[in-house]
């Protein structure tokens, strides 16, 4: 899964610096506006459906069909409430109408993402890696190549919403495909009652997650134009690249593999504390190298083009050894069934992180806003390993 992986992720690094040579600031702005408002206003994203059927994967097959029309249903409400949202847009960011399109379009990706979860969960419980890694390499391949014709084709900002948007469409039919899932016509509302309860929990969860991971693009948008806003985006987006490549790719594996030693709860913990350490030190050395060589690598490549994402990509690769290191805690929570314990603590760091770079946003600069997610992440990521870990 981790040598699949790497491949699509190495791909996207090197996309997004094309991109960049491709697109404007404020183009970058725009995408990253939109993705916020999706991110934030979806719901079919926050449901979990993936953790849900993890921890049940002992009854998988009872759990699918209702999985399903829930994935269903939650796709739905997110459209309704993008679209409901949608013409607020650029009267919250102080944008042109365009962002108004690239939120619509946006949308029909997102509604797509419960039933990506849900088939991937059923595939990895199987140790079907190989079959999720492959289709999360297609799927990457097919994105890059649309993002990067678009734009050369002048589309703007919309070239990386329409790839993302298409791509994930086809990433749930091929999935849909390859799991074959018995579906029925009954959507099993008892099932629904029966875990609604977990549902809750990682809906409020996520949500806080959601804040943690956009909120930074939101309230930059709120107080800045959207030529900072897009500096900061790209500058973000390369600070993660090397989580994107050694620690999601193992966050599939992880999830099952955890969940599979629950009846030995020492030796899932002992599981999860080696995997946290490998991160580190893989991750850390190679976020340090960014950070010292992201200045001669951006005015190398775009001359003074991306000067205002210097300082920004240099703070973000330091705060991103944290991020490395935390960033499979949901696999142990989800892993133990403790929904209740990662719902408090995501809780707690959404309003701790939306406060923070709220006022980081109104008192400085993009910087600033860089800064305070370094300080965020230094006092609560150390903190939700220990209650991930402390089950």
């Amino acid at each position: 899964m981790v040598g699949v992986s790497l491949f699509a992720k190495a791909l996207t690094s090197v996309s997004q610096l094309i991109l960049a040579g491709l697109l404007l600031q404020t183009e970058f702005g725009l995408a990253a506006l939109a993705i916020s408002v999706i991110d934030i206003t979806g719901v079919v994203q926050k449901m979990g459906f993936r953790e849900m059927l993890m921890h049940r994967q002992d009854r998988v097959h009872e759990w699918m069909n209702p999985a399903i029309w829930a994935s269903a249903a939650g796709g739905l409400i997110t459209l309704v409430l993008i679209v409901l949202f949608a013409p607020f847009a650029p009267w919250v960011f102080s944008s042109d109408r365009e962002i108004v399109t690239l939120v619509l379009v946006a949308a029909v990706g997102a509604s797509m993402v419960g039933f990506i979860g849900s088939f991937e969960a059923m595939l990895s419980i199987q140790l079907r890696f190989k079959t999720v890694g492959a289709l999360q390499t297609v799927e990457s391949i097919t994105r890059v190549g649309l993002q990067i014709g678009l734009a050369f084709s002048g589309f703007g900002a919309m070239s990386i919403i329409l790839a993302r948007s298409l791509t994930w469409v086809m990433h749930a039919f091929a999935l849909f495909v390859v799991s074959k899932p018995q579906l029925r016509l009954s959507p099993e509302l008892a099932k629904w009652q029966e875990a609604w309860r977990d549902c809750l929990n990682l809906l409020i969860t996520n949500s806080s997650f959601v804040a943690i991971r956009q909120g930074d693009y939101f309230l930059l948008g709120v107080f800045f134009s959207e030529a900072i806003v897009g500096a900061y985006y790209f500058a973000f987006n390369l600070s993660t690249q090397a989580i994107m490549l050694i620690a999601q790719s193992m966050s599939t594996v992880l999830a099952a593999g955890l969940s599979k030693l629950k009846s030995d709860p020492v030796r899932q913990r002992r599981a999860f504390v080696n995997v946290v350490s490998l991160i580190s030190f893989v991750a850390v050395p190679l976020l340090v190298m960014q950070a010292v060589c992201a200045e001669p690598l951006l005015k190398g490549l775009y001359g003074d083009k991306w000067n205002d994402a210097i300082v920004p990509l240099q703070i973000l690769s330091v705060a991103a050894c944290w991020s490395a290191v935390g960033w499979n805690s949901g696999a142990m929570f989800a892993a133990t069934g403790r929904f209740r314990e990662q719902r408090i603590t995501a809780l707690i760091g959404g309003v701790a992180f939306v406060v923070s770079i709220g006022l980081a946003a109104w008192w400085g600069s993009a910087v600033t806003v860089a800064v305070a997610v370094l300080a965020f992440r230094s006092v609560y990521i150390p903190i939700q390993i220990g209650v991930a870990a402390s089950g």
